[in-house]
């Protein structure tokens, strides 16, 4: 049975294909059953934890952090420690499980961080398989935390142990906090994490590592929260995403789905807002929903399948170089900008919706630009748009009673009170305007009588001619 409700319309027969894939791993993954989550921490206390950062020794930030993390565990999760290099110099075996995986006891366990005294090398090979020991009879999936301020020093493999372990079945999600470590320290750490398909962090100082260490913590808590699928795709790939779960108004989770994907996130009963955001381009997306979780598993597929807008600008039939920027239909609220000073076409990428664009002619007096309403984006398509800044002669004139008579003109941009253009037929009837392309209110007042005519959403467009007539009688 699939533990995740799935509430989403992709976009396009690829993504669909995807997302059946997305969820068909949601069923592998281990649901929730109101059950206690279980969680050991790996934790180096090597010679080299006694290293300094920011004028602290780093053994004394991990016991500051660690023993802070303890305190805001749940009462019902099961928890277990193992430290090596705390006892003995040069002892690749020096590995102990200072406390077995049970019943959390935050007294104690803090007790014991707090009395580390750092000494031997970096055993992990040996400390991971201590730590798979306690999961023989133990039928959940554990977390597994593993915490290095370097790579394995003794004889061992501990990525290629990992691969193994997991290969033959054993249920367990490893993640890895590298404290202050080298590039080639990273590359090790970075494969431990990947291999048990959990995530490595980079922690630089104290503030990282105990960021990393409340990430990778979470996944673990699982006893009373709800469980949040977070996924997303784009034009029928996975595609790794900046996820912000938030609850009234306060960010609760900030992390990304570059591991699993869709991940899980286990939070408290409640309504949720989460924003997915794909850095992946030029222009920053995000997308938003909003869920209320009360103890079922709910999944959210973020689809950032994009369309493309294709923007082209001339003047009398000629390229020239012009800005634009992307609007939310019928709002003021910019979402884009490009320009064609390197390529006319300019081609951006947008999420399906619906957009207005306004082009601005930047080397012209009055910057005059032309407005395009209602431009619908499809993922996978692009629209082409061509804004044409060639002049068009607008020739109005005015009849009272059968013969010419004078009016005062004035032009308005569609739906606004924008004025463009003005002149009245006392000297010359009819009387000319210069227009850019686009679309106008027109209001002719006849001087004398002061009667008013409009004629709304006139479209004065591009031609050969470029030249429009418009008579009104009174």
């Amino acid at each position: 049975m699939i533990p995740c409700l799935f509430r989403f319309r992709p976009q396009g027969f690829l993504s669909g294909i995807l997302i059946a894939v997305l969820i068909t791993l949601l069923a592998a993954m281990p649901a929730y059953a109101g059950g206690k989550g279980n969680l050991i921490f790996i934790l180096d206390a090597s010679g080299s934890m006694w290293t300094q950062i920011e004028g602290r020794a780093k053994i004394e930030i991990a016991k500051d952090v660690m023993s802070n993390l303890v305190k805001g565990l749940p009462d019902d999760l099961n928890v277990g420690l193992i430290v090596y290099g705390h006892r003995k110099k040069g002892d690749c075996e020096d590995v102990e499980q200072i406390i077995p995986l049970g019943p959390l006891d935050r007294d104690r366990m803090i007790a014991k961080i707090m009395g580390l005294n750092p000494r031997g090398r970096t055993p992990i090979t040996l400390s991971i398989l201590r730590a798979v020991d306690a999961l023989e009879t133990l039928k959940d999936e554990c977390t597994i935390v593993l915490v290095s301020d370097g790579k394995e020093t003794c004889e061992g493999d501990p990525c290629e142990l990992v691969r193994k372990l997991k290969k033959i079945g054993v249920n367990f999600v490893m993640h890895v906090i590298g404290f202050d470590v080298s590039k080639k320290e990273k590359t090790q750490l970075e494969c431990i994490a990947q291999a048990g398909d959990g995530r490595y962090y980079t922690a630089r100082d104290a503030g990282e590592f105990r960021v990393a260490a409340k990430k990778v913590t979470r996944a673990a808590v699982r006893a009373r929260g709800a469980a949040l699928c977070v996924g997303a795709v784009k034009n029928g790939n996975r595609l790794t995403v900046k996820i912000t779960i938030l609850k009234e108004d306060m960010v609760v989770i900030d992390d990304d789905n570059s591991i699993r994907n869709p991940e899980k996130f286990y939070v408290e009963p409640g309504v949720y807002t989460i924003q997915a955001t794909d850095t992946s381009g030029p222009m920053i997306l995000t997308q938003t929903a909003t869920a209320e979780f009360k103890g079922q598993e709910i999944v959210r597929i973020f689809d950032f399948s994009d369309g493309h807008l294709s923007v082209r600008v001339i003047k009398d039939s000629l390229p020239i170089n012009a800005y634009f920027h992307i609007r939310r239909a019928g709002t003021e609220e910019r979402l884009a900008a490009g320009d064609t000073s390197t390529s006319n076409p300019d081609t951006i990428r947008l999420l399906p919706g619906i957009y207005d664009m306004v082009v601005t002619n930047p080397d012209k007096t009055g910057r005059p630009s032309i407005f395009f309403p209602g431009i619908r984006i499809e993922g996978g398509k692009t629209v082409e748009k061509t804004a044409d800044f060639s002049e068009v002669l607008l020739l109005v004139k005015v009849l009272v009673k059968g013969t010419p008579g004078s009016g005062d003109i004035t032009v308005f941009r569609a739906g606004t009170d924008e004025q463009v253009a003005s002149g009245d037929t006392s000297s010359e009837n009819p009387v000319l305007l210069k227009l850019m392309p686009g679309t106008y209110d027109i209001v002719v007042k006849h001087k004398e009588g002061g009667k008013e005519k409009v004629l709304k959403k006139k479209e004065i467009a591009a031609g050969t001619s470029r030249k429009v007539s418009l008579e009104f009688s009174f």
